[in-house]
């Protein structure tokens, strides 16, 4: 049984694909992951524990960063990518997927997911698709957890 705190918030800038391979994307965009994995290695299973018909590369906020407020988090990922946004379109040529995950957990129906526009201006300039993944923690505890949609 896992505990949580209210209101925990994370973001991960993702980039996968066929034929991804983690070094390359970490050479190209000069930053490393916090997690990748090799599609369907033996033996390997992706950031979720299965195994994979696509590569991964993630950048994730999970260990640096403590705010409730997403938007704190999108700004953390678009800081460390500044540099390397340039090549975004490079990754995309090669068919990768690139996108930023926002995950919400809260104790209420009610979860605020504030973003200024100056922040969603810098998403729509390096053409950035952003998902937000929201989650109803009863009492705080993962096996109890409801997806709100």
């Amino acid at each position: 049984m896992i505990r949580i705190k209210p209101s925990k918030c994370h973001a991960d800038f993702r980039v996968t694909g066929h034929n991804l391979k983690p070094e390359n994307v970490s050479l190209l965009l000069g930053l490393r992951p916090t997690v990748s994995w090799i599609a369907n290695e033996a033996g390997e299973k992706n950031c979720s524990g299965i195994s994979s018909d696509e590569g991964g590369w993630i950048l994730s906020t999970r260990k640096h960063i403590i705010s409730p407020a997403p938007e704190n988090h999108i700004l953390w990922l678009l800081d460390q990518m500044s540099e390397s946004s340039k090549h975004f379109d490079e990754l995309r040529k090669k068919n990768f997927l690139l996108r930023l995950t926002v995950q919400s957990y809260s104790s209420s129906n009610f979860l605020e997911l504030r973003i200024s526009n100056s922040t969603l201006v810098r998403l729509a300039e390096w053409k950035m698709s952003i998902y937000f993944d929201c989650w109803k923690k009863e009492e705080f505890l993962f096996e109890k957890s409801k997806r709100i949609r």
